[in-house]
């Protein structure tokens, strides 16, 4: 399955996820991440989900999915992640008729978008996706991703997007100020971060953004 990758901005979006077992719960948990406003829509729920709702973090609607939920609702999403293959497949034909951006799991050729495996340091978001071709595969790959990117590129990403506006606002041009970046990355600072040398990481970083700003 090809695909165009992006990062979806769901913040305060109203999103619809179908069913109330351990995969709705995961869909549920990821969208709560991003900041998403939930709908959940199933007959029964696992505590998890209602826990979520007795704390105010969702709403469920404890009834058989139907299609004026969509048509009330206006979700930006939908998640089909029921264990009945007819409903699913019945969500992803409803959310399409209404032009809302649909994901079926398990059913790849049924969505207008997959879910990536992701690793998250602040800021950094790496996705990986293996075309609905392996879960399994893009498991492995991001254990072996997450072995290598430790807290030092969450820190080192803060201090980046902090001296950003500074940047743009000096006199260096757009190649300037790539080139400076990659001299940034190309330095010891992520190893001395590595090292907990928090304090020489930083008086490195100044250093050589004051350099490359005169």
């Amino acid at each position: 399955m090809n695909g165009y990758p992006v990062l979806l901005k769901v913040e305060n979006r109203r999103c619809v996820v179908v069913g109330g077992g351990q995969v709705a719960t995961r869909k549920v948990t990821t969208l709560l991440d991003a900041g998403a406003q939930i709908c959940l829509i199933s007959p029964a729920v696992n505590p998890t989900l209602q826990q979520l709702s007795d704390t105010g973090r969702i709403e469920i609607r404890r009834v058989a999915y139907h299609p004026d939920h969509l048509t009330e609702i206006k979700p930006f999403l939908v998640i089909a992640a029921t264990d009945n293959p007819v409903v699913n497949q019945q969500v992803a034909v409803d959310a399409t008729q209404m032009n809302i951006l649909v994901n079926v799991v398990d059913a790849p050729s049924q969505s207008d978008f997959t879910n990536m495996a992701t690793i998250q340091r602040g800021p950094i978001v790496v996705g990986i996706a293996s075309g609905g071709a392996s879960a399994a595969l893009s498991a492995y790959l991001k254990a072996q991703i997450e072995s290598i990117l430790g807290p030092e590129v969450e820190i080192l990403a803060e201090w980046m997007g902090e001296a950003r506006e500074g940047l743009r606002a000096s006199d260096l041009n757009q190649p300037e100020r790539a080139a400076l970046w990659q001299k940034i990355l190309a330095s010891p600072i992520l190893d001395l971060l590595r090292q907990g040398d928090s304090t020489s990481a930083r008086q490195l970083f100044d250093a050589l953004l004051m350099e490359g700003m005169r």
